[in-house]
């Protein structure tokens, strides 16, 4: 039979054991956590790596795998911002394959009469127009270029509508909803004297397609871009869009088709 001090041993030494097997489990625990947060930290490094690796800055996309997998996903600016001037708006497009829902707000539309030389006094343009259209008109007087003036801006969706049914050659005219001039941003520029055959050969035509980039205005439809635009060459045709977008379509040869494509990052 043990003795007293014995029994006492005996217990001193189970809660011994019990106090290191507590122990033991606690350190075995916090290894394997320590473990795990390991683990998750390195494959967050690894896929910011791979994301950074395959970062395309000038177009803010991630572009996919170099195994070029075709199920790879893009990720993207957000929808309608501008990933070639991040600062302005992507303009607004519109063609046969962006119509407009229907008319313009008139309110921001003005008269242009007694501020530029204009056919007759229903000449409205966007008010956004206004200063940089009497700008390009004051330039180009000093350049010796002043027998133009604005023959058309602003058409409603009816006027647009009597224009299309009139005209014999569609090609020079857009069906209703698909006219910039229904905007007020678009404006066309006539030549006082014109001679037969001289489509986009004339002085002025030739200065303003040179020149108007510097106040805002691109040429819509230039010469060899028909297949993109999808309407004929009108040298007479101009659309604003602010001179930092004028000044790269300028540079670069772009129609605004093919800038906005750029600029959504298509």
């Amino acid at each position: 039979m043990a003795t007293r001090a014995e029994i006492r041993q005996i217990s001193r030494a189970k809660r011994q054991r019990k106090r290191l097997l507590r122990s033991s489990c606690l350190l075995a625990f916090v290894a394997l956590a320590l473990i795990i947060a390991g683990f998750l930290v390195a494959v967050q490094l690894n896929s910011a790596t791979a994301l950074l690796a395959r970062l395309d800055t000038t177009t803010g996309e991630v572009r996919q795998s170099a195994a070029g997998d075709p199920t790879a996903q893009t990720t993207q600016a957000p929808k309608g911002a501008n990933v070639l001037h991040p600062n302005e708006p992507i303009p607004l497009l519109v063609n046969e394959s962006h119509p407009l829902a229907g008319d313009s707000d008139t309110s921001t539309t003005v008269g242009l009469l007694g501020i530029v030389p204009v056919a007759d006094d229903s000449i409205r343009v966007n008010q956004s127009l206004v200063a940089p259209l009497s700008e390009l008109f004051a330039a180009a007087q000093q350049a010796g270029i002043s027998s133009f003036y604005v023959s058309s801006a602003y058409r409603s969706q009816q006027r647009q509508e009597e224009l299309y049914r009139e005209a014999e050659d569609k090609s020079y005219v857009q069906k209703p909803g698909n006219s910039e001039h229904q905007t007020g941003l678009a404006v066309d520029l006539a030549v006082m004297e014109l001679s037969e055959g001289d489509l986009g050969q004339n002085a002025t035509w030739q200065w303003l397609a040179q020149h108007a980039w510097e106040y805002g205005f691109i040429l819509r439809y230039p010469a060899g871009k028909e297949a993109i635009t999808g309407i004929a060459y009108e040298p007479w045709h101009f659309r604003y869009v602010g001179e930092q977008i004028a000044q790269y379509c300028f540079e670069q040869g772009f129609c605004l088709e093919e800038y906005v494509a750029a600029a959504q990052g298509n």
